[in-house]
């Protein structure tokens, strides 16, 4: 089949490169930006200069299927909020209120930015259950605390996705704690305080 090019997909490649510059440049590690970042590694798209992926620019394509799919993933991603700077914005304000109304957090030694990086780590099935289980944020936040306080060193540290793997894979509290070099007793302490704290959950 004979290539084929699209003018109109190369103005909007164009648009959603510029989007995804944006949102770097604010440091907005949106859901939606993560997720386009996925799916073209996943095309085998070659990183720029910036160690990043792109949305190709040239508008030609191999035949129509490839074309018809790159629309596709352009028009998914211009649709959704966090693609947007407003709409990261007022995604990260509900994620907040909604947690904050749950827990106080910052009592716990967690910042508003542990707090969204540890939400956007959780799997989308995975997160309706955090109101229902508290054992997991009161774990990352303990952990959270650690580091803060020297006990973990900076370059030992965990990443938050890192640290939310090791606690879902694990297959009891005793467990997720053992893999985080979390004494047992120190925990509890730090539980019953925050439980103290909150007046009950």
């Amino acid at each position: 089949m004979a290539a084929v090019y699209s003018n109109e997909l190369r103005k909007l490649a164009k648009a959603m490169n510029q989007r995804m510059l944006e949102l770097e440049k604010r440091g907005m590690n949106s859901p939606a930006y993560q997720s386009i970042q996925a799916r073209l590694a996943a095309m085998g798209r070659p990183k720029n200069k910036k160690g990043v992926y792109r949305f190709s620019e040239t508008g030609k394509f191999k035949n129509k299927n490839e074309m018809t799919q790159y629309k596709a993933m352009l028009e998914r991603f211009k649709a959704q909020e966090t693609s947007k700077i407003s709409g990261y914005k007022q995604y990260r304000k509900s994620v907040l209120e909604g947690l904050q109304e749950r827990y106080d957090y910052e009592a716990m030694g967690l910042s508003d930015d542990d707090v969204l990086a540890f939400w956007e780590a959780m799997p989308d099935n995975e997160r309706d259950r955090i109101y229902g289980s508290d054992e997991t944020f009161i774990i990352v936040a303990a952990y959270t605390r650690n580091v803060k306080a020297g006990k973990i060193r900076n370059d030992n540290a965990l990443s938050m996705k890192e640290l939310v793997e090791r606690i879902n894979s694990s297959k009891s509290l005793t467990q997720a704690l053992d893999k985080l070099g979390i004494d047992m007793r120190q925990y509890m302490d730090f539980k019953q305080g925050v439980i103290n704290n909150l007046g009950g959950f």
